[in-house]
Formats: structure tokens, C-alpha cells, sequence
């Protein structure tokens, strides 16, 4: 569970972020978008704490990268369309 809450709040600051000065803030809107796409991930997720914890220097780190760029994507296709 702390891993996936981790990665919503950074999904969410992520949002906030890349639409500053271009949308009005819909901070509770990103917040559920980013619980529903990451939803499907949250067994993945809680492995990958698992692991990280089990062994800091171990490929966990490089898993969440491609797992949030993988879901980030998918979210920001839903909100702007395909790239």
C-alpha cells in the first residue's frame, strides 16, 4: 500500500506539473485518475517495495521507472490523446 500511495501523489504532482499555465488545476480529478490507472498495478507495486526494501541496490528502482512512465503515458493519452 505505501508504494502505490507513493505513486499516486507523484502521479498527480506529475499532473499538476506538465499542465501548469496550460489547464485550470483539477488537483481531485488528477487524484482519481491516478488512483484508477494505477489500481491495476498496486500487486506490482507492492512487490516492487517488497523487493526494494529486501535489496536496495537490486533492479526495484528500475522496474517502478518503467512502470510509471508505462502508466503516465497511458494517462496522459487518456486526458490529451495519442501522442
Amino acid at each position: 500500500e505505501m508504494m502505490l500511495a507513493l505513486a499516486q501523489a507523484a502521479l498527480v504532482r506529475y499532473l499538476g506539473a506538465v499542465h501548469e499555465g496550460r489547464a485550470a488545476a483539477d488537483a481531485p480529478r488528477w487524484a482519481a485518475l491516478a488512483e484508477a490507472a494505477l489500481a491495476p498495478q498496486a500487486a506490482s507495486l507492492g512487490e516492487l517495495w517488497v523487493e526494494a526494501r529486501a535489496n536496495p541496490d537490486g533492479p526495484a528502482e528500475a522496474k517502478l521507472v518503467e512502470l510509471l512512465q508505462r502508466v503516465t503515458l497511458q494517462l496522459l493519452d487518456q486526458l490529451n490523446g495519442p501522442t
